[in-house]
């Protein structure tokens, strides 16, 4: 986004190490942490998780291989990290046991609106630049704006906007927005 290699050439051999480093082949996780005497912490907090399928993502746009990773992570955080009778996800769950640990609060502003949500986008997001699909994307602009390439993006990342659908005005909103129906495609 800045335009300057530095900081790609910087992070891009660290995050391959932190995501070869954290990731537990057995399970088809990840790890919470490295623990001081160098083990890993087989524990899994959501955001971490979260974190770090959001970083195989980045990278899988533009090299598929990452979901070597990915295709095991979902998994594992559909199948163990969410509440299936409740909803949501869990705050932590055990490394030993894969259940659970309900000391924590399983909703609340920084899991909820950020990195849960967060989560469901990028997957939705890379998934569909993986497979060459366009992706769906919602927004409310103001009355007087259109959607167009120069007015709406897919999140932090670059899309071609394929096409839209405009819809309904909400005219409980103070500048009236209307909703539109984004379609991209070459998500990079």
């Amino acid at each position: 986004m800045l335009g300057d290699p530095f900081y790609i050439d910087f992070a891009r051999p660290k995050i391959d190490k932190i995501l070869n480093d954290a990731y537990i082949e057995e399970t088809g996780s990840w790890a919470r942490r490295m623990n001081a005497d160098g083990s890993l912490d087989t524990d899994k907090e959501w955001w971490i998780l979260a974190e770090l399928d959001q970083a195989a993502e980045i990278l899988s746009i533009h090299d598929p291989s990452y979901y070597h990773y990915l295709n095991n992570t979902h998994k594992y955080w559909r199948d163990v990290m969410t509440d299936h009778e409740h909803g949501e996800i869990w705050h932590m769950v055990s490394g030993k046991d894969n259940k659970p640990v309900i000391n924590f609060p399983k909703v609340h502003n920084w899991k909820t609106s950020l990195h849960s949500f967060e989560h469901a986008l990028f997957s939705y997001m890379t998934a569909a630049r993986v497979k060459g699909e366009i992706c769906s994307l919602y927004y409310a602009l103001p009355e007087w704006e259109e959607a167009s390439q120069h007015t709406v993006s897919p999140y932090m990342f670059f899309g071609k906007v394929q096409d839209y659908d405009s819809g309904e005005i909400l005219e409980n909103m103070p500048d009236k927005n209307k909703i539109y129906e984004v379609r991209f495609n070459g998500i990079h």
